[in-house]
């Protein structure tokens, strides 16, 4: 891997994870305690979850050149949006 591939894996996946927590640091710990409950939900995982994992792995596979890992990215992105498409179908 080129040193231009690391640098832009390192922002891909730092940038987001250290705002996450400067975000999560400022809160008040009523709205702290909802986020915690809200991670722990797994239907939180099939939705929010998989779209944010599989768009890091599907641009971490279009840096590396390694394609499983795009296919992984993108199969995660195609079960979030059956999921979403789903439960807003069932809540109209």
């Amino acid at each position: 891997m080129d040193v231009v591939q690391i640098v832009f894996l390192i922002l891909l996946w730092g940038i987001p994870l250290v705002r996450f927590i400067k975000i999560y640091r400022k809160l008040d710990k009523e709205e702290q305690s909802e986020i915690k409950a809200a991670l722990k939900s797994p239907l939180y995982y099939l939705d929010d979850g998989f779209r944010h994992i599989g768009m890091l792995l599907m641009f971490t596979g279009m840096i590396t050149w390694i394609s499983i890992i795009q296919h992984i990215g993108i199969s995660l992105i195609c079960i979030s949006w059956f999921y979403g498409g789903l439960t807003h179908r069932c809540e109209l």
